[in-house]
């Protein structure tokens, strides 16, 4: 019996002694396996700019087949954890997509290229983009190149015709005086009201003040979809207005001048009768008037156009006198502009100054 209980001690103690190895066993190979993972991961970092070296804020770095990533700083760096031989996908709106292996290397300059035909097929809606086809008729585009075409003062004025649905004209005639922007359609319930105008992400209450050498380009956005994110107050429309930047110059100033000389005339005058004109008809009158009725009345204008009623003090006539041409005039206008610009890779900098006369037709 004594026997028997050493014999089944022994072999607890020997069944004891291989748990106790196996569980070391497993222990150290969860030490390594998360070791191993630890060691996989390392952190890299770079900078994001474009062709001509500009930074590029809010570019997408993102580790393929995962959700890890991240985006540029207002400088176009980034800094993330990626696995051991990641491969990473850079992208921006408007810019070709471009995969980078990070074996080897653990800081990288990337430059990415502009890809003019998805920009094109491209629109910024609020935060966010979204394809032309889809948004077709709701949104009109106007580059700066095409308003100042127009040999315009008024960038409101410049804009006439270049966005279809959208309907501007004048309250009062005069030059420089306040434009009229519909977009809903001058037969809707808020045909009265204006859109609402966002110049450079910065909401006013009008832009026609710019320059429209200033202008980069000018987005429209008509439904609801477009203009959502600004709520009620872009219940009429939207206008986004983005003027232009220093650009790099190589940090070098760069002084540019551009000024026209416009000539504005009546269109046509109505045809009206001199003096002379004016009795003979006012004799015939007479004439066909009296015909049948007094066969006494004279024919003598003498009579009838005294000098007192027809020539004023000073002996010049007082119906000889074509007051359109007296209230209008050759109006002779003038746009000068002087732009200075300089900028680097990392900054830019740029200066407009306008002056501009606008003379009216009338006096």
């Amino acid at each position: 019996m004594n026997k028997f209980k050493n014999t089944h001690r022994k072999c607890k103690q020997k069944v004891s002694f291989a748990g106790k190895i196996i569980l070391a066993f497993l222990l150290l190979n969860i030490s390594l396996a998360s070791f191993a993972g630890v060691e996989q991961q390392r952190q890299i970092s770079g900078t994001v700019v474009d062709v001509q070296g500009i930074p590029i804020i809010g570019a997408n770095i993102i580790e393929n087949g995962t959700s890890n990533g991240t985006v540029t700083d207002v400088d176009g760096n980034f800094q993330f954890e990626v696995s051991a031989g990641a491969v990473i996908t850079i992208s921006y709106i408007g810019y070709l997509d471009q995969q980078i292996n990070t074996s080897g290397s653990s800081n990288f300059s990337i430059v990415l290229v502009e890809d003019t035909q998805t920009l094109d097929e491209l629109v910024v809606v609020g935060y966010g983009t979204m394809r032309k086809s889809d948004v077709t008729g709701s949104i009109s585009t106007a580059k700066g190149s095409d308003i100042i075409k127009n040999q315009s003062f008024n960038a409101l004025e410049g804009l006439k015709g270049k966005a279809a649905g959208v309907n501007i004209f004048s309250n009062t005639g005069q030059p420089g005086g306040e434009m009229r922007v519909i977009i809903r359609g001058i037969s809707t319930i808020n045909a009265s009201a204006s859109p609402l105008y966002v110049v450079d992400g910065v909401v006013m209450s009008n832009f026609q003040f710019l320059n429209p050498n200033d202008i980069e380009s000018i987005e429209v956005l008509k439904d609801a979809s477009s203009a959502a994110i600004y709520g009620a107050r872009g219940a009429n429309g939207v206008i986004l207005v983005t003027t232009k930047r220093g650009g790099n110059t190589g940090n070098r100033a760069r002084v540019s001048y551009s000024g026209s000389v416009s000539v504005s005339q009546m269109a046509r005058y109505m045809d009206v009768m001199d003096a002379n004109e004016w009795m003979s008809t006012f004799k015939q009158g007479l004439e066909n008037a009296n015909m049948w009725q007094n066969r006494n009345f004279t024919t003598d204008l003498s009579q009838i156009f005294t000098d007192d009623r027809i020539f004023n003090a000073d002996g010049t006539p007082k119906y000889n006198t074509n007051w359109q041409k007296e209230a209008s005039r050759t109006a002779v206008s003038q746009n000068h502009q002087i732009s200075i610009q300089r900028g680097d890779n990392d900054h830019s900098v740029g200066a407009f100054i306008n002056y501009t006369d606008q003379q009216g037709v009338l006096h």
